[in-house]
């Protein structure tokens, strides 16, 4: 796995010796092999700045017999030295939770319905990690010091029959196979759903200490809200972005991202975007 980090080289995830090694503009390593592994668990670089780095661990669930799993690994968000790979959890909190379906022998495996686990971001200054589930974002310094807790509200938006319908719909259509869309409807209902939708599921963070969340959707198929926050920690406002949009970037009067049309074709898109405190 491959990763291009802002205000880093490039950032390399070696999983099967559970390693992450950074290259420099030139193509010269910056560090050697640092140990990020976690027993069953998987590594992803977030952000690089100021010498640290910022990994969050999800858990990786090895077996695929079919049926709810069991209690998942615990999600961290990590923040570690580039130099010597110490580091500090900044915070630990339970992993999502996954079930499997066979359909014609095959498995599948998917989150429970409405699940999610946290989010992380990071800027030359901070360290912004999100925790969906109970609708906050802390902010740490550096050194892995907690700055402020940021509550979005509700706390817990109730999941509804109609959302659960919504929800499976979306599922259906995404797996595109027709034949399957009984089974998985079938699947998708008989297992337990979490009571309340997460408030978010990303965070980018902007210059100017801005803050950009991305208020919970089940598909990528319809436009995305993201709420924006100032160096404070104050909701400003909300931003609408296209449907099949994914945002990438955030500048000072731009954001950048990918744009998938109805052919899943994939192009780069710079859209003028002005937010005023």
């Amino acid at each position: 796995l491959v990763q291009v980090i802002p205000r880093w080289p490039v950032v390399l995830y070696d999983r099967n010796r559970g390693t992450i090694i950074a290259v420099d503009s030139l193509g010269e390593f910056r560090s050697n092999s640092i140990p990020f592994a976690v027993r069953k668990q998987l590594a992803r670089v977030v952000g690089s700045a100021s010498g640290q780095l910022v990994t969050i661990h999800t858990s990786a669930r090895l077996n695929l017999t079919p049926g709810l799993s069991p209690e998942p690994e615990p999600w961290r968000a990590k923040l570690s030295s580039m130099d010597s790979g110490v580091g500090v959890d900044l915070v630990v909190v339970p992993g999502e939770r996954t079930f499997v379906e066979v359909f014609e022998g095959v498995p599948s495996l998917h989150p429970l319905p409405f699940s999610a686990t946290g989010s992380a971001t990071m800027t030359d200054s901070s360290v912004y990690v999100g925790l969906p589930q109970a609708s906050e974002i802390r902010e740490f310094d550096l050194s892995g010091n907690l700055r402020k807790v940021m509550r979005l509200s509700p706390a817990c938006q109730r999941v509804t029959p109609d959302d659960k319908d919504a929800y499976v719909d979306a599922q259906v259509a995404l797996a595109r196979v027709p034949s399957a869309e009984a089974h998985l409807r079938r699947s998708f209902n008989t297992v337990m759903v979490e009571k309340c939708t997460p408030a978010f599921t990303q965070l980018i963070a902007g210059p100017r200490g801005y803050l950009w969340a991305k208020q919970y959707s089940f598909t990528d198929r319809s436009s995305t809200r993201w709420t924006v926050f100032n160096a404070e920690g104050a909701a400003l406002g909300f931003v609408e972005l296209p449907a099949r949009f994914r945002l990438l970037q955030i500048g000072r009067e731009f954001i950048v991202g990918v744009f998938a049309d109805s052919m899943d074709i994939q192009h780069l898109r710079r859209h003028r975007v002005t937010v005023q405190d």
